[in-house]
């Protein structure tokens, strides 16, 4: 057999291993969780490695099903939580019995929430009519939209 053909034979080797490995994965990764790990309604699930300290409903207009959580971000004593109507900070300096600082209505799309030393930074995913939270929405194909 000539060098040229066993590195030939070589790579579609590898190739054909490699190809049937991603085949494989992408199967596992399809098939999604079994339908005995979707939890049932009003059903508490967690990881083994987390205990359930204290639980405080959305309140005010946060509390309506299409203002929708988004990211959390922590500081400290405090927790900052995201949601498409604004933003809540909790004081969670006794873990088990956290409560409310305050809640700032800033209506606009994910709201996502960052912190940095003593910034606060809320990122609007939607086209709005300026940088306040006071914005309306508008359409993206506007050029004087912001987001």
């Amino acid at each position: 057999m000539t060098p040229a053909l066993t590195r030939r034979s070589a790579r579609r080797a590898i190739v054909g291993t490699l190809t049937g490995l991603v085949l494989a994965l992408s199967g596992l990764v399809a098939a999604g969780p079994a339908a005995a790990d979707v939890p049932g309604v009003d059903e508490i699930v967690k990881s083994p490695n987390m205990q359930h300290l204290a639980n405080i409903p959305k309140q005010g207009t946060f509390a309506s099903e299409a203002a929708l959580n988004s990211d959390l971000a922590f500081q400290g004593d405090y927790a900052f939580a995201g949601n498409y109507n604004g933003f809540t900070v909790y004081n969670i300096a006794k873990p088990g019995e956290p409560s409310v600082v305050t809640q700032v209505n800033c209506v606009g799309s994910q709201n996502d929430i960052s912190v940095s030393g003593n910034l606060l930074f809320l990122s609007t995913d939607s086209s709005r009519s300026d940088d306040s939270c006071q914005s309306t929405s508008k359409p993206v194909t506007d050029p004087t939209a912001w987001e």
